[in-house]
C-alpha cells in the first residue's frame, strides 16, 4: 500500500544551519544526455560522513491551497518517478574539512519510457564524524550530540516533447480562521505531461479597474491542487474585485534552456471579498 509522508515547510528551517555545515552545488539538477552532476563541499571544522539517497517527493497543497511536501513511498507506483532509475557515483565518501567531492548522476531511462518531464529528490545525508569523547570526572555525567543533517533537492529529467498545459480554475476568496488569513484560492489542474517551475503574478484590479494589489510567487507545481494568495486587508478591504493570474515557466534559479516550455498563461474572475 503506497504511503505518503507530509513535511511541513518549517522543517526545512534546519537546512539553514546545514547550510553552514555542507555546501550543495547546484540547488536544481537536471539531466542532460542522461547524465548530471552535483558538487559537495565541507565548510565545517569535522570530517563530515556523506551518503546520497533518492526518493520521490513532490508538493501538494491542501484544501486552502497551503503547499507542504510529499515523499512517496512507493516510488514505482507513479509514472513520472525517477527514482528507480537513477544512480549516483559515488554513493558514500567522507570529506575532510574544506574537502569538495562531485556526484555523478546517470538516468538509465528505458527505450520505452514516454515523452514528458520526469524528477526524483536527491537527498544529501551529511553526518558529522564523532570526536573523542571528553573525560569527565568520577561521577559526573558526560554527553555529546551530533545533528545528522540531511538536504534535498530536485532532479528533473526533460524526454522528447514535454510540455507543461494547466487549467486554472474555482478562484475565489476564502477567510482562513485558524490563521487569520484573507484568502485567494484557485485550483490548478495539470494537463500537460510536464511540471511546471516558473512564477505566478496576482494582480487585484477594484470596480473602477485600478490595481490595488500585486503579488507574485516563485514556485513549482507537479500535481493538481489548490494554491492562494493571502490578500493584504489594508489593499484589499471588503469589496468586489476582478482578479488575474499570469503564470510564466520562468524563474532565475532554472536556466531556460533546462525548463519545461509552457506557453503563457493569463486568466481572470470576478471575486467578491467579504
Amino acid at each position: 500500500m503506497k504511503r505518503i509522508f507530509l513535511v511541513a515547510f518549517f522543517a526545512f528551517a534546519l537546512a539553514l544551519q546545514a547550510r553552514a555545515q555542507v555546501t550543495i552545488s547546484p540547488t536544481m539538477l537536471f539531466f542532460e544526455n542522461n547524465f548530471s552532476s552535483v558538487m559537495i563541499i565541507n565548510n565545517a571544522n569535522t570530517p563530515q560522513d556523506i551518503q546520497i539517497e533518492t526518493l520521490f517527493g513532490y508538493p501538494v497543497s491542501d484544501e486552502l491551497g497551503y503547499v507542504t511536501m510529499a515523499f512517496d513511498e512507493d516510488a514505482t507506483e507513479n509514472d513520472r518517478s525517477l527514482t528507480d532509475i537513477v544512480r549516483a557515483f559515488p554513493r558514500a565518501f567522507t570529506l575532510q574539512p574544506g574537502q569538495r567531492q562531485v556526484v555523478r548522476l546517470q538516468a538509465r531511462a528505458p527505450n520505452t519510457m514516454p515523452e514528458g518531464g520526469y524528477w526524483t529528490r536527491l537527498a544529501v545525508v551529511a553526518t558529522p564524524q564523532a570526536a573523542d569523547v571528553t573525560a569527565v570526572e568520577e561521577g559526573a555525567v558526560g554527553a555529546q550530540l551530533n545533528f545528522v543533517f540531511r538536504q534535498v533537492i530536485a532532479a528533473l529529467y526533460k524526454r522528447g516533447d514535454a510540455t507543461v498545459e494547466m487549467d486554472v480554475n474555482q478562484i475565489g476568496y476564502l477567510f482562513d480562521e485558524e490563521r487569520g488569513n484573507r484568502v485567494l484560492r484557485y485550483n490548478v489542474d495539470m494537463t500537460g505531461n510536464a511540471p511546471f517551475l516558473g512564477t505566478i503574478t496576482l494582480k487585484v484590479l477594484n470596480a473602477n479597474g485600478q490595481t490595488v494589489h500585486e503579488d507574485r510567487s516563485v514556485t513549482s507545481i507537479y500535481v493538481d491542487g489548490f494554491r492562494n494568495f493571502v490578500l493584504p486587508e489594508d489593499l484589499v478591504p471588503n469589496g468586489n474585485y476582478t482578479v488575474e493570474l499570469n503564470f510564466q515557466a520562468a524563474r532565475q534559479d532554472v536556466p531556460a534552456a533546462n525548463n519545461f516550455p509552457m506557453a503563457p498563461l493569463t486568466v481572470s474572475a470576478a471575486v467578491s471579498v467579504n
